[in-house]
């Protein structure tokens, strides 16, 4: 796992208050009860928070799960 995967992990785990080992990369808004469309609003703020970076809007609104938020990220931070 990469530095950034398991930032990521920790971040979805304080949020939603699951063990890390229990995230994978299909984690979501599909997998979890509680990814409604509030909680998505505080993992986006959560996630620029622990990154230092800002999301354009309707990209944010794609991050529906673990590997996309990944993927974004990569592009964004490298």
């Amino acid at each position: 796992m990469t530095e950034l995967s398991a930032r990521v992990r920790s971040v979805v785990s304080s949020m939603f208050g699951i063990a890390t080992s229990q995230i994978t990369d299909a984690t979501g808004s599909e997998t979890l009860e509680a990814w409604d469309s509030m909680h998505q609003i505080h993992l986006i703020v959560a996630l620029e928070a622990e990154f230092g970076i800002s999301f354009d809007p309707e990209r944010a609104l794609e991050l529906t799960c673990v590997r996309k938020i990944e993927d974004a990220l990569r592009e964004l931070v490298g």
